[in-house]
């Protein structure tokens, strides 16, 4: 990583987000490990699936703006 875009407040903030949707990520995949061996839980695996899904979304296009915030940093006019 440049030294420009270590500072940049754009890929500061994505860095942020990108925390945060992984501090919810891991505690549902226990959960989902936790409900798939309950033999009657199949309710819970599909809302814990689908909400994984969606977190797991929301961090891949996270991901893809601070790339595109890396490459602007890096640009020089």
């Amino acid at each position: 990583m440049s030294s420009a875009a270590a500072t940049s407040p754009a890929v500061a903030k994505i860095d942020a987000q990108i925390q945060s949707v992984d501090e919810q990520i891991a505690p549902l995949d226990a959960s989902l490990v936790e409900a798939r061996a309950k033999k009657d839980a199949a309710g819970d695996i599909t809302s814990l699936q689908n909400r994984l899904s969606t977190l797991r979304s929301q961090r891949a296009l996270l991901q893809s703006q601070r790339n595109h915030a890396l490459l602007n940093s890096s640009v020089k006019p």
